[in-house]
């Protein structure tokens, strides 16, 4: 049995298709378990739909995404956990792809698929433009470089033929999975995630074009939290004190959190190609100016609370340049330009008392060296092939 955990918050525009998508699931051994934080949109009238063939737990104020997620986890019962976000939707043979390689990779305990953006605009007339071409990258293993600078292909006008000939007797090209589906696009979300040597994490592959560059099944840093499958004997060996996301995160970073800390203990996290969902992505390094200030502060409060937790001092030491300068650069940002970030760059100092309690237990319990970790913190992604 594979176990679904969703959190919803105001997630009305999104859970149609996110919902009709896990009921298609060719993997019928399915349990759903929603926590909703105290939506006000429309949310809960959608839920009770479902209450009669998945489970839903409403809470009374909004706990955050760690904590929902750890609500839902704990109400679960398989042993696999596949922790979605509703903004999220899956193809049918997803999950069954997912269970599929962890039967034979049993020293991964995490796997991610390869996550495309969802673009709901486009099915208004208003496409989604990538805003990064493909980087000249080679993961460790692969041989030859991926192709630079490839831009979208122009969609076929299937009602175009050649003036003055009749359509009869012409062959039409079948269109394209994003020509039938807009919404469903071919700009890559996430393949997994990585680290920079200044300790920044992103998406691998993000907004880059699909052309079967990331079409090899890999061992990657992390997954993204938008849609991460576990097992439940990693649930159970990373969890600290009782909690698998650190709760204390509320929202934004807890999975790169969470993925540090499984490289510490030794834990992989391998990326499968061929299991493809597509993804609202509305936090982007690119959109940080524009988004509300609470995404923003607890964005900015969670990058020390993770290195706090997981950084070693000698890690901190061979990071030290760009680590201390994309530092200053955030505490200059929250003194400069948006005083109202200060309380979340300086949080660490409160909280230092559960970090140093925190730290010492994942410490303790690290089975990998900084030397070995150090070499996936990479300005370009890095990934080493199964075979």
């Amino acid at each position: 049995m594979v176990s679904i955990t969703i959190v919803t918050w105001n997630s009305a525009h999104y859970l149609a298709e996110c919902f009709a998508a896990l009921s298609s699931q060719d993997y019928r051994d399915l349990e759903v378990v929603i926590v909703d934080n105290a939506s006000e949109d429309g949310t809960r009238a959608l839920l009770r739909e479902v209450e009669t063939k998945w489970r839903v737990i409403y809470n009374e104020k909004n706990v955050g995404f760690a904590a929902g997620q750890n609500q839902a986890i704990r109400a679960s019962r398989s042993n696999y956990v596949l922790c979605l976000n509703p903004d999220v939707m899956l193809s049918p043979n997803f999950v069954s792809k997912l269970v599929a390689e962890s039967e034979g990779h049993f020293d991964a305990g995490v796997f991610c698929g390869k996550l495309l953006r969802w673009d709901p605009t486009a099915l208004k007339g208003h496409g989604f433009q990538p805003c990064r071409p493909t980087p000249q990258s080679t993961p460790l293993g692969a041989e030859g470089e991926v192709p630079q600078g490839l831009k979208p292909a122009s969609l076929t006008n299937l009602n175009d033929t050649p003036e003055g000939v009749p359509l009869q007797g012409h062959m039409l090209q079948k269109p394209s999975r994003t020509e039938a589906e807009p919404h469903k696009t071919s700009v890559i979300d996430s393949t997994g995630i990585y680290f920079t040597p200044n300790m920044r994490h992103l998406d691998r592959g993000a907004e880059e074009i699909d052309r079967g560059q990331y079409d090899r099944p890999q061992y990657v840093f992390g997954a993204s939290g938008a849609a991460a499958f576990f097992r439940r004997s990693f649930i159970d060996d990373v969890s600290v004190e009782g909690e698998f996301f650190d709760e204390e995160f509320f929202a934004f970073r807890e999975d790169a959190d969470l993925a540090w800390r499984a490289q510490l203990m030794g834990w992989k996290c391998l990326y499968v190609p061929n299991a493809v969902a597509w993804h609202v992505r509305r936090v982007t390094p690119e959109r940080r100016k524009d988004l509300p200030l609470i995404i923003n502060w607890h964005s900015a409060k969670n990058r020390f609370l993770m290195r706090g937790k997981n950084a070693s001092g000698w890690l901190c030491w061979r990071l030290f340049l760009p680590v201390a300068s994309r530092d200053l650069m955030t505490f200059g940002y929250a003194v400069v330009r948006d005083r109202r970030l200060w309380s979340a760059v300086t949080y660490w100092w409160k909280a230092r008392d559960s970090i140093r309690r925190k730290r010492a237990i994942i410490q303790s319990r690290r089975r990998v060296s900084d030397r070995d970790l150090l070499w996936w913190f990479s300005n370009t992604p890095r990934a080493i092939d199964t075979e």
